[in-house]
């Protein structure tokens, strides 16, 4: 019986919360995924052409009610063609992987509640974000198209 109330309240927490990926915006850079978590950090993907984009959120992971004002970072993989300017200083991204491509994030939500669209500034290394970033809610996203576009990068960050 203990089991069984167990796995209930279990599964019932899983069906309350909202699920990975649940969130696509549209962009001025393209579409974008709440794509996974990883600690604190909630990591948005978008792709400029063939490279992934993957920007790194602190204090979103898990937050579904309490969205407002947040910083992180972005950062793209040097080996798949990075199209942004390589910084002086390598950091080791969430996923453990070195970058010299690499800049700072501030994102604002518009509303506290999942799912909710938001306006974001980013730069390059240790710039003060200036670029802006503008995501809306996509509510038909194609996630079956979503993935890395053969051709010219029309988007940098």
């Amino acid at each position: 019986m203990h089991k069984t109330v167990c796995l209930g309240a279990a599964l019932l927490a899983l069906a309350a919360a909202p699920a990975l990926a649940d969130e696509a915006w549209t962009s001025n850079l393209g579409p974008v995924i709440y794509d996974d978590e990883i600690g604190e950090y909630a990591i948005l993907l978008h792709y400029d052409g063939a490279v992934p984009h993957h920007t790194f959120i602190r204090g979103l992971a898990g937050n579904f009610s309490d969205r407002g004002h947040f910083t992180g970072y972005w950062s793209e993989q040097e080996d798949v063609g990075s199209t942004s300017p390589a910084c002086d200083v390598t950091i080791i991204d969430e996923f453990g992987t070195a970058t010299r491509h690499w800049g700072r994030v501030e994102i604002d939500f518009l509303r506290p509640g999942f799912p909710t669209e938001w306006d974001a500034r980013i730069g390059s290394c240790f710039e003060e974000p200036a670029q802006s970033w503008n995501g809306r809610l996509d509510d038909n996203f194609d996630y079956d198209s979503f993935g890395p576009q053969e051709g010219p990068s029309p988007k940098q960050h």
